[in-house]
């Protein structure tokens, strides 16, 4: 079943709340929040599955023990209250499954208004088989993605892909705070305006053609044709200063001249960058979000 506005219509709700629905779609709406959770919330029921929002404009939304959840386009942003979008579970309910973020910009989600409160633009938490990909991730304080199963579960099977995260306000010093306890996870191609830290033991784990910077080389995670501005973590990685065009403007791409043009895998590349472009363009695919030769 599929909601959108009629021809010509702009359609605005408040809270937006999808509880145990199953099969449903939603397109163009302007929503304050989005709630994808159980039937009876934490107190379990039908779990929400294959549900859709394309093209959506929202606040925030959780997606709490849902199963084939797609967010698709869009924008996700515009509240100062410390409310971070969230993927996970309640307390004792199965984790979120299939869970798809692509070409979604999140911007403008700060902690004015709470000024104590924990905030990101994104937060992953117990979960197997989330993809976040093609996104943009700007004006958010303190991290643009934290990555915690805080309820003492796992986060398994992530991929981070072809995304551009800006530094993050307020003080924060990462744009990507991975700490997880599951196994398997894919961080490729992205252009990172901050560091991405990858903190605590990985099992499976890759990092390949990315851009930016890294606080630790982590044992367990496979890296390989990244571009660092500040070490090496694999043996096929490079270390250059100054590899983005204009980073204060959330200018990605990167400089002519870069060692990131040209300087991903030359057999492990998504088949399109964050705009769409085909890879590789060159000789082999540019590290990072951005193909631009």
């Amino acid at each position: 079943m599929v909601f959108r506005p009629a021809p010509g219509a702009r359609v605005r709700t408040g809270e937006l709340s999808i509880k145990g629905a199953r099969d449903v779609e939603f397109r163009g709406f302007e929503a304050d929040d989005l709630f994808i959770v159980p039937l009876n919330g934490p107190d379990g029921g039908p779990r929400p599955e294959n549900v859709a929002f394309r093209n959506m404009t929202t606040r925030f939304f959780f997606v709490r023990s849902g199963k084939r959840v797609s967010i698709v386009g869009g924008s996700v942003g515009g509240i100062d209250e410390a409310i971070s979008s969230t993927i996970g579970t309640y307390p004792g309910l199965p984790v979120s499954e299939d869970v798809l973020i692509d070409g979604v910009t999140f911007h403008d989600v700060t902690r004015d208004a709470n000024p104590t409160g924990h905030i990101e633009c994104l937060f992953v938490q117990e979960s197997d088989r989330v993809v976040i990909r093609r996104s943009r991730f700007t004006r958010c304080d303190v991290m643009d993605v934290y990555v915690n199963d805080i309820l003492g579960g796992t986060i398994t099977n992530l991929t981070i892909e072809n995304n551009a995260f800006d530094q993050p306000g307020d003080g924060g010093s990462y744009a990507v705070y991975v700490y997880p306890r599951g196994t398997g996870g894919n961080v490729r191609y992205n252009s990172f305006g901050a560091s991405i830290i990858f903190d605590g033991a990985f099992e499976g784990w890759s990092a390949v053609g990315n851009v930016g910077r890294v606080t630790v080389c982590a044992e367990g995670i496979a890296f390989a044709s990244n571009v660092w501005e500040n070490q090496r973590c694999g043996p096929t990685d490079r270390r250059v200063r100054r590899v983005f065009r204009d980073p204060a403007s959330f200018d990605l791409r990167p400089r002519p001249g870069s060692a990131a043009i040209d300087g991903g895998s030359a057999s492990s590349y998504p088949a399109t960058d964050i705009d769409g472009t085909p890879r590789p363009r060159g000789g082999r695919a540019d590290a990072g979000a951005f193909e631009v030769r």
